[in-house]
């Protein structure tokens, strides 16, 4: 039987990947143009399993180590762990019972035939901090974005069918500039002098754009009219992206479909922006952008800083979104003035300057808190409602993860 690739526990504490690990597995975020389990799975050319963990192995596929075959040769990765040229290298000749390590002793990735052997393998490498990286923090995605992107174009060049670029476009570096048969790009203005651009098949870049790379746009992506996107910049699949963008990640199926701008920001699927809707990226005072995390800080150390929108969440129009802003699951963001810092799972709207909670209706000055919380049925009908506008459905999964979340908050 092929070989197998088996994907581990991440080697990070999951407080700090919040809101996105509350929906999906560390190797399904997007960092560059693919996700960490396709990237794995293109580079070795072998499909992935999930072995079994203590959290979503209820709600997706996973199975124990035990389960696979023992004849199947199988490359153990950890879930967080993102490759680069030099260690794909050293796990393509792993053979079992050999294992790549970093300094710590921990192990990057092993391969074994027999799930006993995973007791007893033997290190060929020991790998410096500084020659690989570990997906830790949600806000490393817009960090290591730029790296992860220039890697994923020389694959994704090797498996895909390019086409011409259209006459009508501007082009500037066109050997970094990179089309795939089916995408519709006309009368653009394409810069890939500081990065290369890349435009997935059936994706669409309207009359008036401006784009500066390195960017990647997802199959069935659309960017409308006149839209401005600055690198480091992802747009996931099925995104649908206008107004000004910069050094962003979409992971999948999100909407900015509208002016305003959006910076420095990591959003996750089936997100909308209402039109108008901004984000600050800087304070006034140049300080370090932190985020407040539901039970955690992360402290970045970086000046810029926008916003983290976990899947599912919507802002009304013309909302101010402040500067380092975490927004977790299923929020309906509404209010006046700037948000608060932390947006919490299903919540409904917010009351500006309340603190950094949202709080919103209050009766005779008394807050009323069911009343700030985004209900679970409805909830789910909305989100159901957004995904068959592109053609989805809100899968059973994910109904029971939410339905899971709502019951925490």
């Amino acid at each position: 039987m092929k070989p197998v690739i088996a994907f581990a526990p991440a080697y990070c504490d999951l407080t700090f990947l919040q809101p996105f690990i509350f929906t999906r597995k560390v190797q399904d975020f997007r960092v560059g143009a693919l996700t960490i389990r396709e990237k794995w799975e293109q580079l070795l050319e072998l499909s992935s399993v999930d072995l079994k963990d203590d959290r979503l192995s209820e709600f997706f596929p996973s199975v124990s180590l035990e389960a696979i075959a023992n004849g199947v040769v199988k490359y153990i990765i950890a879930a967080n762990l993102l490759p680069c040229k030099e260690l794909v290298e050293q796990i393509k000749m792993l053979r079992p019972g050999q294992s790549v390590i970093a300094e710590d002793n921990k192990m990057l990735a092993g391969c074994i035939m027999q799930s006993a052997d995973l007791e007893s393998l033997r290190p060929i490498a020991s790998l410096e901090p500084s020659d690989f990286k570990l997906l830790e923090t949600v806000t490393q995605i817009n960090l290591f974005n730029k790296e992860a992107l220039l890697y994923d174009y020389e694959v994704l060049k090797q498996n895909c069918v390019l086409q011409p670029v259209d006459p009508s476009n501007r082009l500037i570096a066109p050997e970094n500039i990179f089309i795939e048969k089916g995408a519709v790009v006309r009368h653009a203005i394409l810069n890939a002098e500081e990065g290369p651009i890349f435009i997935a098949k059936n994706a669409q870049v309207m009359e008036g754009v401006c784009l500066r790379g390195p960017i990647y746009i997802g199959a069935h992506a659309v960017v409308k009219m006149g839209a401005a996107i600055y690198g480091a910049t992802t747009i996931g699949p099925g995104c649908v992206i206008g107004g000004e963008v910069k050094n962003t990640v979409f992971f999948a199926n999100s909407n900015k479909g509208h002016d305003g701008y959006i910076g420095d920001s990591v959003i996750g699927e089936w997100c909308n922006f209402g039109a108008g809707t901004s984000s600050s990226n800087m304070k006034n005072n140049i300080g370090n952008v932190d985020y407040q995390l539901p039970d955690a800080i992360i402290v970045t150390g970086q000046k810029k800083g926008g916003v983290l929108m976990g899947d599912f969440s919507r802002t009304a129009i013309n909302t101010s979104i402040n500067t380092g802003t975490w927004v977790g699951v299923s929020a309906h963001v509404f209010g006046n003035g700037l948000t608060p810092k932390i947006i919490p799972n299903f919540s409904w709207g917010f009351e500006s300057g309340s603190g950094g909670l949202p709080r919103r209706y209050r009766e005779e000055g008394v807050l009323k808190h069911e009343e700030c919380v985004y209900k679970l049925d409805k909830a789910l009908k909305d989100a159901d409602a957004w995904m068959r506008l592109k053609g989805g459905v809100l899968s059973d999964a994910q109904k029971n993860i939410l339905t899971e979340l709502y019951n925490k908050r």
